[in-house]
């Protein structure tokens, strides 16, 4: 069933990067004319259009440069799809008035090369610090979006020099990938194969995010790790194909560590009704990342800078000559109160409580809420931007589903599960002897986390099983 499932995901990929290229074959070029022979380039006034020999992938990737005299540089890494540099046509000539602008279809996209390699963050990251290092001199911005984000995340965490500021754009690959449930759903509810041939720009973010959820489960010949660093496997399993090769290798990547490393301003952008890469991404990095900022795009999709140019164009601009600060951090109050909710449904919880207790209640959020202690029993609940510190134990949960997103979790025990799954993204737990515990089988699914127990640190991207008493240190 797990390879099954694994080769449906890769089929409906396939299909999604067709119908993107059917519907991007009518973009128009970065520039009007391009170069008729991959060895030529062109110079006019201030601009360069050309091939170029690279040595991460060895062959020839495409660039475009313009604003080649202007004093500050901007690096634009787009994300998976057959428009590659195209996608910032809309925003290059914009950002040219005032900055060296440099675009590149990455190896394996576009018009540059494509071959079966281990197109990884790794070494993508490696080609833009080849490409930096060629080309620019002095300080930088480095902007990414989608698979791009997770990329330009991966250059800033090991190459930090001169680039001053990075700003990510609805990245994807962030998430752990855990939801083989809703796999089974989305093949169940049998969808038309037919409905893949319409609309192709409307169904993109439908089915990507089937892709994205279909692999973290699936089962591969050996592990993914060994399929994506062998030739042989990811010709035989994945087709040499480099969209798929590329988005699994960022589904994955693990930043749970990384994020730590980065010490620039980073500004996050999202479109709030992002379905392919969800706002809950943008939140975790927030919370991990140390000096960053989110900043919502309402009533936008995946890709902002296509959707409404106008308006993406106006914040780029802004953020590119004016970091924004760092969001402010949740503010820890005391609180006598004890905060009781039973049997609730559609409720939003907010403020400080000393003890809190959520008994029998349904879609129950919980949004910038300090508590010394948290009880979640029989319930669905939803955990954002909260900090839960007490003396014992930070949160007990029973026969609950709960997620939580940029919560801080301190105790003598972080968590006690009994019964209970939990999603935790951006999360950090404080704990001096024990993790977490659990008297029956729980799962605690991490992304991008990390526990500080007894002063060590374990950074946590991963799944977690607990079927008896037990904790990790």
């Amino acid at each position: 069933m797990g390879r099954y499932c694994f080769f449906l995901a890769a089929l409906l990929l396939q299909m999604v990067l067709l119908n993107a290229e059917l519907c991007s074959c009518q973009a128009s070029p970065i520039v009007q004319s391009q170069p008729q022979h991959r060895e030529n380039h062109r110079r006019v006034a201030n601009t360069f259009e050309g091939f170029i020999e690279e040595p991460v992938f060895q062959g020839k990737a495409y660039v475009y440069e313009v604003g080649r005299n202007n004093p500050y540089s901007v690096v634009l890494i787009h994300g998976v799809g057959s428009g590659a540099a195209r996608d910032w046509e809309k925003v290059i000539h914009i950002l040219a008035r005032q900055y060296h602008v440099i675009v590149f279809d990455l190896p394996g996209f576009g018009r540059s090369d494509k071959k079966n390699a281990l197109y990884s963050p790794a070494n993508y990251a490696a080609f833009v610090k080849w490409v930096v290092e060629k080309r620019i001199e002095g300080p930088f911005t480095l902007v990414g979006h989608s698979m791009g984000g997770a990329i330009a995340l991966h250059f800033a965490s090991i190459y930090p020099r001169d680039l001053q500021h990075l700003i990510l754009i609805d990245v994807a690959g962030v998430l752990h990938r855990t939801v083989l449930s809703k796999l089974s759903r989305k093949i169940k509810e049998n969808i038309p194969f037919g409905e893949l041939l319409l609309k192709p720009l409307d169904i993109v973010d439908k089915y990507a995010k089937i892709v994205m959820e279909a692999i973290e489960y699936q089962g591969l010949p050996g592990d993914l790790d060994s399929t994506l660093a062998s030739a042989r496997l990811r010709l035989r399993v994945l087709k040499g194909n480099p969209n798929i090769i590329s988005g699994l290798a960022v589904a994955n990547e693990d930043f749970s560590r990384r994020v730590e490393y980065i010490g620039q301003p980073v500004t996050i952008i999202w479109g709030a009704q992002d379905t392919v890469a969800p706002i809950r991404t943008g939140k975790a990095l927030v919370a991990r990342l140390p000096n960053a900022r989110l900043i919502e795009m309402k009533g936008l999709g995946h890709s902002p800078m296509l959707e409404d140019p106008q308006r993406f164009n106006k914040l780029l601009m802004q953020n590119i000559s004016a970091p924004t600060d760092r969001s402010v951090p949740l503010k820890i109050a005391e609180s006598k109160r004890v905060g009781r909710f039973e049997q609730k449904s559609d409720l939003t919880i907010t403020g400080a409580y000393d003890r809190l207790v959520i008994n029998n209640c349904h879609n129950i959020k919980l949004e910038k809420v300090t508590a010394g202690s948290l009880l979640i029993t029989k319930s669905e609940a939803n955990i954002e931007n909260s900090w839960i510190a007490g003396s014992k134990v930070a949160l007990t949960a029973t026969d609950s589903w709960i997620t939580l997103t940029a919560v801080t979790l301190e105790g003598e025990v972080s968590i006690v599960a009994e019964r209970s799954h939990l999603d935790l993204a951006g999360v950090v737990l404080k704990s001096k002897e024990i993790m977490a515990k659990s008297k029956e089988g729980s799962t605690l699914v991490f992304s991008v986390s990390k526990a500080v127990t007894g002063g060590k640190t374990q950074y946590l991207h991963g799944i977690h099983k607990f079927t008896q008493i037990e904790g990790e240190s």
